[in-house]
Parts: structure tokens; C-alpha cells; sequence
């Protein structure tokens, strides 16, 4: 199922999913918690969460996100690693797997794969 919505109504029912992919758009939110609380709330016990997101971890990524900010093309907001692991784990998330890699010269992404711990 492929919708539209506000990452945290989605418009579906508790345990609906065996995975939920988020791609390339929470640092474009200041209120993450709720996206992966809802993330969480949709999937069924070890339902796996993919979530894709700008790396914080280069200096160049941090750049980027201030020239965006300033010229206010969107509000970007880069998580940390150590934020996001916290996140996760509060919305009863165990990661699995994480991966940076760059996409380009200047663009540097980090993938998580993540089991919602059973209910």
C-alpha cells in the first residue's frame, strides 16, 4: 500500500504491516518521536521498519542543511545518531541493522533496519 498522510495519523489500523518504509523525509520534521510511535503502532509484533535519512555525521551534511535553512527552502533538522538510537528504542524499536553510505561527493545517507520489539 503506497498513501499519502501525515506520518504521525497514518490512516490505518494497529498492526496493519509487516514493514513500513520511511524514506529521505524525517529530517525535514522536528517531531520524529511521534512518526516512529506511529510507525510502531501500525506494524505487527516483529514488523520490520527501513527508515532512510540525511547522515549527521559529515560536516559537509551539516552545511548543507544551515545553506538550506538560511535560504529557507525547508526547515531541516538533522538528527544525530545517538538521538535517532534513543527514538528507536522508545518507540520499541531494536536496530538491526545501519549503514552510511555516500550517494555522491557531497551527499551522505544512513540507512536502519529495525524489528519492533513484540508487543
Amino acid at each position: 500500500v503506497f498513501a499519502v498522510s501525515d506520518l504521525r495519523r497514518l490512516p490505518f489500523a494497529n498492526a496493519s504491516f509487516d514493514a513500513v518504509m520511511i524514506s529521505s523525509v524525517i529530517q525535514y520534521l522536528a517531531d520524529v518521536d511521534q512518526v516512529l510511535s506511529e510507525a510502531a503502532r501500525v506494524l505487527k509484533a516483529r514488523g520490520r521498519l527501513i527508515l532512510t535519512a540525511w547522515s549527521s555525521d559529515a560536516l559537509r551534511m551539516h552545511l548543507c542543511a544551515r545553506w538550506i535553512n538560511w535560504h529557507r527552502r525547508a526547515k531541516v533538522h538533522l538528527h544525530g545518531r545517538h538521538r535517532l538510537m534513543t527514538l528507536f528504542a522508545a518507540s520499541g524499536f531494536q536496530i538491526c541493522r545501519e549503514d552510511t553510505y555516500a550517494v555522491d561527493v557531497f551527499w551522505r545517507l544512513t540507512t536502519f533496519l529495525a524489528t519492533k520489539v513484540a508487543d
